[in-house]
């Protein structure tokens, strides 16, 4: 037998490995520029292409404004800015959501590429209390800023909460083991026959 063989053997499966592995990346990350539109996830940079919101509702097709509402969240009582929170953008026919996005680590946000029309914010957070702007009137090509927002925090007491513990069937001690035979079902099911 050779003493190659396994040699030859190892070197097309790790060329094989490489292929795929390259095939597989570039099939999930696309080549550079491709992609879907905005460049990714929007607050990730999107590789040097500008940031789009998604929203499955609007097509491209759509006709687009170029109005833009801007803000800054704030949490009421700290004054610390509010990051990560989602800002919907509803439309005041329908009150149903047609455009968002979020807010950054400095609480800021904008809504860009809007249509002339009349809308209202809608800010919402986990542990703050969800809050509406009052009417907007959006007039092409402006720029609307709606300032710092103020979202307070939903706070809810429980009520009284009682802990109960239970012995576990074998308690391992520092120097034995204790059975607990009361806390064995086995055991209740042996003894209700009786």
């Amino acid at each position: 037998m050779n003493k190659h063989f396994p040699l030859l053997f190892v070197i097309p499966v790790l060329i094989w490995s490489f292929l795929f592995t390259v095939h597989v990346v570039h099939a999930q990350f696309g080549p550079p520029g491709g992609g879907p539109p905005g460049g990714g996830i929007p607050g990730m940079g999107g590789m040097g292409k500008k940031e789009k919101t998604f929203n499955p509702n609007l097509d491209d097709d759509q006709p687009r404004g170029n109005s833009k509402i801007t803000g800054v969240l704030i949490d009421s009582l700290s004054g610390k800015p509010v990051e990560f929170a989602t800002i919907a953008l509803i439309n005041t026919k329908t009150g149903k959501p047609i455009d968002g996005t979020t807010s950054d680590e400095k609480g800021k946000f904008a809504l860009t590429r809007l249509a002339p029309g009349n809308y209202r914010l809608q800010y919402s957070f986990i542990g703050y209390r969800n809050r509406e702007s009052p009417l907007l009137t959006v007039v092409k090509g402006a720029d609307l800023p709606v300032g710092s927002v103020k979202l307070q925090p939903d706070v809810r007491t429980l009520g009284e909460v009682v802990v109960t513990g239970q012995a576990a069937l074998i308690e391992n001690k520092v120097d034995r083991l204790v059975y607990n035979a009361d806390k064995d079902l086995t055991a209740k099911g042996a003894m209700q026959r009786m």
